[in-house]
């Protein structure tokens, strides 16, 4: 069930920058924010996620995701039209996915 989960968010990625070779991260672990947006509002990511390599820092936007939209419906919360931007901790972004 998260397999297809996964996959169906997935096809929601709209990658805004898929360099992943910036020089400080090879030096230390970096760390990603994971900010939720529908652009009008913004729920920022203040302590962000230590991660290393491309594919920890999208599954953890997958999780993240996937995990929201099942507690949706516990909480009635509409995340229709929201989605997550994942910022390196230099402030670029990296990619986003809707949900």
């Amino acid at each position: 069930m998260v397999a297809a989960l996964a996959n169906s968010i997935f096809r929601g990625w709209q990658d805004l920058d898929t360099r992943m070779d910036c020089d400080h991260l090879k030096t230390h672990m970096p760390r990603y924010f994971f900010n939720l947006t529908n652009d009008i509002r913004t729920v920022v990511d203040a302590d962000g996620a230590e991660l290393e390599g491309e594919e920890a820092v999208r599954l953890e936007a997958l999780e993240m995701v996937a995990d929201l939209r099942e507690e949706s419906h516990i909480t009635g919360t509409d995340w229709s039209g929201w989605g997550v931007i994942v910022r390196d901790e230099n402030g670029c972004d990296c990619f986003g996915v809707k949900f």
